[in-house]
């Protein structure tokens, strides 16, 4: 859905694309949950959102609190990374390039090694959905990951995340 806004003169502009943000947060410990991580990342991508005009849904509630990224749980369809992956297969998450899923950094979405952690971010991105990593301001796109210089950062950071 876009909106229409009206020129000076009273005639429609041309419409302003949606952009609708997922906001996705993740931390893998009990002890976390005792200190500002949460908050952190709420913050920091209510921030974005705000900041670069975004509308925030929140109804499929993508948390994964104490939950690990190395192994790749977080991706169960009954935890929050798995549902988003599950709601963008079943129609929930428009596909039509204006749903952003959100993360702090990349290792918040996966810290398993290379080649799932890609698997992870292409199932995402070749259902033309984009994710935005706030550490360093990357959008990933679709057509990003033809660019061989982006899909060598992706690599670097997910080896980074997978390392730490």
């Amino acid at each position: 859905m876009s909106t229409f806004k009206s020129n000076e003169s009273g005639h429609m502009n041309n419409p302003t694309p949606r952009k609708i943000l997922y906001k996705y947060i993740r931390f893998s410990s009990i002890q976390q949950a005792k200190g500002s991580s949460f908050a952190r990342q709420n913050d920091r991508i209510d921030k974005y959102a705000a900041d670069h005009g975004f509308e925030v849904d929140n109804s499929l509630d993508l948390k994964d609190l104490a939950k690990s990224g190395f192994h790749g749980l977080n991706k169960e369809i009954d935890q929050g990374l798995g549902r988003f992956i599950l709601a963008i297969d079943q129609g929930l998450i428009p596909t039509d390039g204006s749903a952003y899923l959100a993360v702090e950094q990349f290792d918040r979405l996966s810290r398993e090694d290379i080649s799932k952690a890609q698997v992870t971010l292409n199932s995402i991105l070749s259902k033309n959905v984009n994710v935005i990593t706030l550490m360093d301001g990357k959008i990933y796109t679709k057509e990003s990951m033809k660019d061989f210089m982006q899909v060598l950062y992706s690599l670097f950071i997910m080896e980074q995340a997978h390392q730490e």
